[in-house]
């Protein structure tokens, strides 16, 4: 399946810059409007992978979803 096409994306750690502060806000805020996301975890215990899915209340966004694996 194109990446394009992909309603998820695996967790990098490569794309996360700059100090805690930065990181953070990266993690936590919504690159459209600058609210907080709301984050819900999905754990899949037999596959050993969390299923992260954050979406913005505030405004049109949509969903980030990410897949972060435990093992």
């Amino acid at each position: 399946m194109d990446a394009s096409k992909r309603s998820y994306e695996f967790e990098e750690y490569e794309k996360y810059y700059g100090d805690s502060v930065q990181v953070k806000k990266i993690m936590e805020d919504c690159p459209c409007c600058g609210s907080k996301f709301v984050v819900t975890h999905s754990p899949n215990a037999g596959s050993l992978i969390v299923e992260e899915t954050s979406r913005c209340l505030d405004c049109d966004f949509g969903q980030k979803k990410v897949i972060h694996i435990l093992n």
